[in-house]
């Protein structure tokens, strides 16, 4: 049975012909390290605590280029790069890898307005 973690980001994100999904469970964590041949499974861990999170990152159309986001969680909710690693741990290319820091930043900006919203509510 897989075991489930909160997720930091809810749906699919697309933009600059990628497509990035979440891994929110432990057997979903295991399966890509098995298809991408990388050691992601050992920050199941760490994400079931909500301090790390996972990404999967897509080609929509170029299937070969595929990668593995990792992010770590600060203990304010700010999202920070910690790597981005493609099958075997080879490096991706540099479009994915400005993708995947335009969606860091879209969630740290996200975030940020989530917290001004509950601000002026309290």
């Amino acid at each position: 049975m897989p075991k489930p973690w909160g997720n930091i980001y809810i749906g699919g994100y697309t933009d600059s012909g990628f497509l990035i999904e979440e891994i929110t469970d432990s057997d979903s964590l295991k399966l890509e390290g098995k298809e991408m041949h990388h050691c992601v499974a050992s920050y199941a861990a760490h994400c079931s605590a909500g301090k790390y999170a996972v990404f999967s990152v897509k080609h929509v159309t170029d299937q070969s280029q595929r990668g593995t986001l990792g992010v770590s969680v600060n203990h304010d909710g700010k999202i920070s790069y910690d790597q981005l690693q493609g099958a075997c741990n080879l490096f991706t290319s540099h479009k994915m890898e400005s993708f995947a820091k335009k969606f860091i930043k879209h969630l740290n900006s996200r975030a940020k307005t989530q917290m001004e919203e509950l601000a002026a509510v309290l």
